[in-house]
């Protein structure tokens, strides 16, 4: 029964064009919306919560790939310092005891400096010399 819904399903969405990261954020700010609606009870959140849900359905069962695919990219193009900002701090935040980053003072790359050289070797600490793999500048650093 379950395996017939699902081949019936699959076989509706056939050359549609289904979900990507426009998709995703629409999600989000649809469901922030709606739990900023449970206490402020709007009218106006509601018909931007009905908006939204027609804007999913669209984009979801369009046959116009590409014209979708165009949407993504110019969506991914203006997102893309924000995303490699958020990425970029997950990072620090993941290796804040392993590794120190620090800015290139000549092309300001950040650069991944790890504490230890080996896990059983002692914290390092003063000044090191290294040299900057994208602009290939010799640096002093302090860790």
């Amino acid at each position: 029964m379950l395996d017939k819904i699902m081949r019936k399903l699959r076989q509706f969405m056939q050359g549609r064009y289904g979900g990507d990261s426009l998709q995703r954020l629409i999600i989000v700010v649809h469901l922030l919306l709606l739990i900023v609606n449970l206490f402020a009870r709007s009218w106006i959140i509601f018909i931007l919560l009905f908006i939204l849900s027609g804007i999913l359905i669209w984009r979801t069962l369009s046959r116009n790939i590409k014209a979708r695919t165009y949407e993504n990219a110019v969506y991914m193009s203006l997102t893309r310092g924000i995303r490699r900002f958020v990425r970029l701090q997950f990072r620090k935040f993941r290796d804040r005891k392993t590794h120190v980053y620090r800015k290139c003072t000549k092309c300001k790359a950040e650069i991944r400096l790890p504490l230890r050289p080996r896990s059983d070797a002692p914290r390092r600490k003063g000044v090191f010399k290294i040299t900057c793999p994208r602009c290939k500048s010799g640096l002093s650093m302090k860790i």
